[in-house]
This record gives C-alpha cells, structure tokens and sequence, in this order.
C-alpha cells in the first residue's frame, strides 16, 4: 500500500470516528479529519471525498477517492501526510471500534516516520471475511497508480514491501503481486519540477561610486544566500513536468542620477538540472555633476540612487531584486526632502508557467528612494506591437496619489448630492483620473481600440494600492471629434495586484470551503441581511462561522482552521472615527487594518491555504459614500497573503452590498472557469446605466489579483 492509500484510509477512519453512530472521536480526530478533509478538497479536487462520510466503510466510495488523487501530488504534500498519520494513530487509540467497521485492524498498521508501506491485518472484523478484505485492498491497489520518484528528492516513490503481518502471506503476496503489476501497467505521471532560487544582483565596484564612473552589474538566480547590501529571499518555482527550464526577460531599471550603457533588457534562464541561472550583464554610468545638480529640484534624494532588475515571464511581471548606490559627491547636497523613503522589497522571482497573459498590462513600479510621488510604468500586450510603449517611463505625481483620488472625488461624495449629480462626479472624476494616468498606457490603450483590439482583460501590477483604474473614463479628441469610452472597469475585466514586490497574482483558486465573519449586531448598528449572508456563504463553501466575532476569537480560530474562502460581513466604521479603515466587531469593538497587520495567525492561514477574501463593509442607511477603501483592507489582506481579495472602493449600501454577494457566489458555482473580475465588470456596469437607477455602490467592488483568475483547481 502507497501513500495515496494510506491518505485515503486515514479520510475513510476519520470520517467514521466523527460521523459514525459508535463514535466515540475526541476532538483530536474530529478536527484533524476536517482538515485533512479541506486540504484534499481544496488542493486537490477530489469530487468522491464527500462520500465517504456516508458510507466510509464502502471500498467502491474508497477505490473512486483514490482514483481521484491518482495524478496528483498528494503523496508529497508533507502536511497532507502528517494529518493522515495523526488520524490513523488517534482512531488507533481512541476508536478502535472503527477499524472493525472497516474491516482492517488498524493496530498493525504502521502511520509514523517516512513509512511507504502500512502492514494491514485484513479480516474476521464487523462481519468482513479474509476474502473481501483482499478483495477490498486489490481494487484499492489497481485504483491508483504507483509514483515515480519525484524531484523534490525527497525520497523514491517506489513502495517497498512490508514484513508479513500475523501469517497472512497470501494477502501480502497478493498486494505485492498486484503492486508491480501497477508498476508495470498503471505508472503515474511525473509530479511537478521544484526549483528554489535565489534572485541576485551584483555590483562591480561595491560601495560608494563617483560621478562618470562605470558598474557593471550582473544578474542570476542560485541556491546562495543574499549577498550583502541585498533585499532578496528564497523563492520556489513550481514547474510542470514536461517543462524543463524558464526563459525570463530581466529589465535593468536605474534612478535619474544613473543611466544604462547599451540594451537594458537581457534574457535570464533558470534550469531544473543547473543550481546557477545564466547571468544578465549590464553596464550602467553614473551621470556628471552638473547632470546630478541639475536633478537635486526633482528628486527626493540625490546621495543615493538605485539598480533594479524587474523579471518578466511570457508577458507576466515575475519579480524584483533592488541594491541600493550610495554616490560619492564632492558638491553640497541638501537634506532630503519630507517624507522621503528608502522602499527596497525583499527579492522575488515568483513564476506560473501555464498562466495565461491578460490583453493589456500595466506594471507601476515606485521608486526604490521617493515621498509617494516617483514611479515608473511598463505596458505589454499580446495583441497587437506597442514596441515604443513597451519601455519603462517614469511617472512622477503632482501630489501623493490618495490626496489626488480624493480630490477628485470630493463632490461623489458630498452628502447633499442627489443620484444625478452622484453619477456625473464618478464620471467627471473617471475622466481626470484618466488624464493623470501614464502616457505610456494611454498612447498603447488608443493603439489597440485604433486596430480593433480594444481589451477585454485588464492586469495593473502597481506598487501604487489608490488609483482606482476601474473608474478611469478613456477620451480623446479624434479626427476633430470628441471620443469618449465606457469606463475601463465596464470595457473590461480588470484585476489589480497590490503586493508590491513586482509580481503577478494567482490564476488559480479553487474555492470549496469558507472561513466566515459576520458579527451578531444589535440596536442600530444590526445588518439586516447578514445572517442571510453568512448562512448562505456556509451552506454553499461549508467551513466555520467565528463566534463570537471578537479580535481574540478571530486570531485563535485561524491559528488552527483554513478556508479557501475568507468571508467578512461587517459594519464599517465612519472614516472619522478612526485613521485607518475599520469595521465594529462585536461588544462594539472595532478592527482595523494595523490590528489586522498584527495577527500572525491570520498571516499564518493566508500563507498556508490559496485563499480569496470577500469584504462586506456595509453601512445601514448610508447618508453618503465615504472613501474607506483606499489602501484599506484589501490592501493589507494582499500583503498579508490572500491570493485575492474583493472589496469596496466606498461605503455601501447593505441591502445592495448583499446583492453583490450572493450574486458573486452564485455566478462562480455556475461556472468555475469564469474569472472573478469578469463578474465584477458585470456588476460595475449598472452604476452607469440610468435605467438600472444608476446606483453607486455597484461602481464600487473591485478585484484585487489576477484578472484571468478564477475557481478551477
């Protein structure tokens, strides 16, 4: 027996010690067999598992469990394998009674260290012959296919024989036999390529450098630490099996007070079977005196400049590695202008190969040294040569970006705007915005609807988290006429990925249970559609409801339960009530975003489960909209480790705001291959149609992560 089969016995006793009439489960098995059981579903996809509940004893319900992980790699998921020996050991002790129900005798079966083969006692329990038992462990055995030897080398996936079991040769001699017949017959295919790496770029000469002089800098990937002076840390690439290497493109990015001699693009391949990528050489200048003087007005900071290598994979922002250049000026420098900071993210090179491209990108990079207004823009796209947009512009802001987006917004959210005058300031503000986005994007966006290939999917990798591109209105004057388009978030699926270390988020999220926050209000401060919705969210993605919803309750309970879905159905809090956005909790107690950055567990959770998280701000009889959204919640969930997030720009309306709710969840258990932003375009679109009452609050949701992403596993 393999280790898929040892998975699928600890499901099927799990599922009897907590569900069976003898039960006599503790806690300790119960809770260990939930998670397994989520694990499973939500990594794995395995439609059978559910079944097994019913009839955990059935060895048909078994052998279709293990037909469903026969192609994937469950056998090397470590805490998989952890929970699996913990079941089988605790049923072991505590509910005997269940290998009975069985038909195996769950005393001789091995479930510590790195065992691959369990010694089974088959037979004369619960009413099951020796025969069936057999009968039972052949179908298992010819259900899965036996590993091959993986690359994590780890170990061989090939099954060693176990030592006979009480005098029960025939049943040892049959699973052997039918073992390499597998072997033979049924081998499975090849688990994924694990590559870790390590981004790196050094510079020659280190330290300080002079004016006009040379560094030659170079970049790669290896197993190294980082070096000194480096922002960066080990990354793991997973691969599939038939792709052996990863050709990347390494754009050099330099600060003003610098500039790059010759090409500043360089092909960078990393390859399974080599521990060091080939190296990307470039040769960068320091600019004159007088150049650097000349910059002192414009710049926050002209001692230190800055080398970034940005890494970009078939059209997908891929990572970043950052050094900073201390400069050696024999001039008098004034101090740094307010606000100035040194913003140097830990390096990542983090790659999906089979990641589809969305029909225009935009990457938004902040200068290493800035005050919030220094940025730098990239545009790709697969439709059609935008070569002279495809470079890095610099994109410096008049102001700080959530000052500008407020300022537009300010008569949105006047409290004595009527509908009408509501809608034409979202428009009038979609407009500016618009205006003060990168030339760069503009001039590509104007090329691709001049050639018939307007976007349909949109991916803003920005390190800038307030500028609601969803909201910007195209328009131009064309051949003498004004030209003016729906807004980008209405024309198209738009995803933004706010992490901040230049790459792309997740395509995909298979959603199969929730975590769910819904406090139980009282008085006036009482929601009334959130029972409704959190019922709803379990009944659909069956998981926990934290109760009650405290702060000390939120962090225990993630410290032990995951959830492919983080659900939180709140009352927001008047954004003059507190600095940063936050949402009363129960006992009137309040949650907000720094409180939340703290919470390792919810850290912990976010990292160790691909989840998405859905944020129901609502205000009940909303007096006005008021701009909590702006660098908020999702933000800090992304940076906390969400593989997406869905949240609002704005206050919202809580009967419509559990309209949008429903109707997300229903649209992607309809269709699992349908990408969240694309419902999200969906919805935003009535907020500008007069019919439909032009409501604001469906304008407000946006999608935070990839725009192709989506449910499927």
């Amino acid at each position: 027996m393999d280790l898929i089969t040892l998975i699928v016995y600890a499901l099927a006793a799990g599922a009897a010690a907590a569900t069976g009439p003898k039960s006599s489960a503790t806690d300790a098995i119960k809770d260990a067999y939930r998670r397994l059981k989520q694990l499973i579903e939500s990594r794995y996809r395995a439609p059978n598992v559910d079944a097994l509940e019913k009839r955990p004893d059935l060895k048909s319900i078994q052998a279709s469990v293990s037909e469903d992980l026969a192609d994937t790699n469950v056998s090397q998921d470590e805490e998989v394998l952890e929970l699996a020996r913990k079941i089988l050991a605790l049923v072991k002790g505590q509910a005997p009674e269940v290998g009975a129900e069985m038909c195996v005798d769950l005393n001789v079966i091995e479930v510590g260290g790195d065992a691959t083969i369990q010694r089974i006692e088959a037979g004369g329990h619960g009413g099951c012959s020796r025969s069936e038992a057999e009968e039972y462990i052949g179908e298992t055995e010819r259900a899965k296919p036996i590993s091959k030897p993986k690359m994590r080398r780890t170990r061989s996936g090939t099954s060693r024989k176990a030592e006979g079991a009480r005098g029960h040769r025939e049943t040892r001699e049959t699973i052997r036999d039918q073992q390499q017949q597998g072997q033979q017959q049924m081998a499975g295919p090849p688990g994924p390529v694990i590559l870790r790496r390590t981004p790196h770029l050094d510079l020659n000469p280190q330290g300080s450098v002079a004016p006009e002089k040379t560094i030659l800098v170079h970049v790669f990937a290896d197993k190294e630490a980082a070096r000194s002076g480096e922002e960066s840390e080990d990354i793991v690439i997973e691969l599939p099996p038939h792709l052996q290497k990863i050709d990347l493109s390494t754009h050099l990015l330099v600060s003003p007070q610098l500039k790059v001699i010759g090409s500043a693009v360089q092909p960078l391949k990393v390859e399974v079977d080599k521990d060091t990528s080939s190296d990307a050489s470039f040769e960068v200048q320091v600019r004159t005196h007088d150049e650097i003087a000349g910059l002192m007005r414009d710049l926050p900071s002209v001692k230190r400049a800055s080398i970034s290598a940005v890494f970009n994979y078939q059209g997908r922002p891929s990572g970043s590695v950052t050094r900073i250049v201390p400069l050696d000026l024999d001039f008098t420098v004034p101090p740094d202008l307010p606000n100035v900071t040194e913003r140097v993210a830990a390096g990542t090179l983090r790659v999906e190969p089979e990641a589809r491209r969305a029909d225009l990108l935009v990457q938004v990079r902040a200068q290493p040294i800035n005050d919030g207004r220094q940025f730098q823009c990239w545009v790709s796209t697969p439709l059609i040569d935008v070569e002279e947009e495809e470079r890095w512009e610099d994109w410096n802001l008049p102001a700080v970006a959530e000052s500008i987006v407020r300022g537009y917004m300010e008569n949105f959210v006047d409290e004595d705007a009527t509908p009408l005058e509501r809608l034409s300031s979202l428009k009038g503000a979609g407009r500016q915005l618009f205006d003060a986005a990168p030339a760069n994007f503009k001039s590509a966006y104007w090329k691709l609807v001049d050639a018939g290939h307007a976007p349909k999917t949109m991916a803003i990798v920005s390190d800038e988290p307030y500028i609601p591109w969803e909201l910007m209105i195209p328009h131009r004057r064309h051949h003498g006429r004004s030209d003016s388009r729906e807004p980008l978030g209405v024309a198209c699926a738009v995803g933004r990925w706010v992490l901040g270390d230049g790459s792309s988020g997740p395509q995909h999220l298979p959603l199969s249970d929730s975590i769910v926050i819904a406090p139980r209000y009282t008085g006036k401060n009482a929601l009334p559609h959130a029972e409704e919705e959190a019922q709803y969210v379990l009944e659909k993605f069956p998981g926990l409801r934290i109760e009650p919803a405290r702060l000390e309750t939120i962090d225990a309970s993630l410290a032990t339960h995951r959830g492919s879905i983080l659900h939180l159905c709140c009352h927001g809090v008047d954004p003059a009530e507190s600095a940063a956005q936050a949402v009363y909790l129960e006992g009137d107690r309040k949650l907000d975003t720094t409180m939340l950055s703290g919470l390792d567990n919810v850290r912990k959770a976010l990292e160790e489960q691909v989840t998405l998280v859905l944020i129901n701000a609502c205000e009940v009889g909303r007096p006005k909209p008021a701009l909590v959204g702006l660098g908020g919640f999702a933000q800090t969930f992304i940076d906390l480790g969400a593989a997406g997030v869905v949240a609002a720009l704005w206050s919202v309306r809580d009967d419509l705001a559990h309209e949008i709710a429903m109707e997300f969840y229903q649209c992607v258990l309809e269709d699992q291959t349908r990408p969240f932003a694309e419902v999200l375009r969906e919805v935003r679109a009535r907020a500008y149609d007069k019919a439909s009452g032009a409501e604001d609050t469906y304008a407000a949701y946006c999608f935070y992560g990839d725009p192709l992403a989506c449910a499927t596993a």
